[in-house]
């Protein structure tokens, strides 16, 4: 029996955004607005947020004023998860905004010592997806216990989708024996580190498993391999249209994509596409004085109507 809809699991942390030109270091100030925000974890959560899904987060915080204001982010969510950490801080990251592309300095707290008996049972078996944030960054659970958790999830019928770190010091070497166990969505950098290939269609070639998909993420669309070996790309249709920020676009899309997941048994890829472009394109392009974006705001945008913000 599937009891939550979505379960958010991995690396959370605390993020300062402030934006910095490209190539301009000052040795004063280079920035001008400085935001906060929870992290690619809390991103997804975020989006996730207003649709009325059955939501749980499993993560580890530090017991200081980053974690308090992490888990006041969700305390409408399932939290039984969560873990304070009395010997770690909560994660935190620095990140340098530069429009498209991120400078991040990061310091992983108390995710270095997230794993997998942090994660609760009901998480694995009662899921019907679960979103896992980062894969190459958490080493107590990168290796062997993620292989074992993605197995047990599959063994239960619990969808995974996996993210990849973009830190270059992650280590990838294991991702593919996650698969086919999980699902990996990967942006086009990431992919290019994992296979050492360059296209979006070489990268799935490379990662391609019967009985999971993987997705290739770039700023104009998603190249994707279904379970059944069918390649598709979807375009999206958000590409160009003025958005607020470019920060969670990522988080964001593989939330879209696991609530689709999640409601659709049988899941048409394409549409399913277009669901997590659609969640990218709110996400960023939501008044934060609104509240967040809805189901039914969601399944328009994906069909193409009007935006409903």
């Amino acid at each position: 029996m599937k009891t939550l809809d979505i379960s958010v699991v991995g690396l959370s942390c605390v993020d300062c955004i402030a934006i910095g030109p490209k190539g301009r270091w000052g040795v004063q100030n280079p920035v001008g607005g400085i935001r906060i925000s929870a992290g690619g974890l809390g991103n997804a959560l975020v989006a996730l947020s207003g649709l009325g899904l059955e939501v749980g987060v499993s993560t580890r915080v530090g017991a200081d004023m980053y974690g308090d204001f992490l888990r006041e982010q969700w305390q409408e969510l399932d939290t039984s998860g969560v873990r304070i950490a009395t010997d770690h801080s909560t994660g935190f990251a620095f990140v340098l905004n530069h429009g498209n592309e991120r400078t991040p300095f990061y310091s992983a707290g108390a995710n270095s010592a997230f794993c997998l008996s942090d994660i609760p049972t009901r998480f694995i078996e009662e899921s019907r997806c679960m979103l896992i944030f980062f894969a190459g960054a958490l080493p107590s659970l990168d290796g062997g216990p993620m292989l074992e958790l993605v197995k047990r999830c599959h063994a239960a019928g619990t969808t995974v989708i996996l993210d990849a770190s973009d830190s270059i010091s992650a280590d990838y070497r294991p991702i593919p024996s996650y698969l086919p166990n999980a699902n990996l969505v990967v942006n086009q950098e990431e992919g290019r580190r994992i296979t050492g290939k360059e296209s979006a269609c070489e990268i799935l070639e490379s990662l391609a498993h019967p009985g999971s998909f993987t997705a290739v993420t770039r700023l104009d669309g998603v190249s994707l391999l279904t379970p059944n070996g069918e390649y598709l790309d979807v375009p999206s249709p958000f590409h160009g249209r003025p958005v607020r920020d470019v920060v969670g676009a990522g988080d964001a899309f593989r939330a879209g994509l696991a609530a689709y997941i999640a409601l659709n048994p049988r899941p048409d890829y394409r549409e399913a596409c277009l669901w997590a472009s659609a969640a990218s394109y709110l996400y960023l392009s939501r008044s934060t004085d609104t509240g967040p974006f809805s189901l039914d705001d969601l399944k328009e945008a994906a069909h193409g109507l009007p935006n409903p913000l």
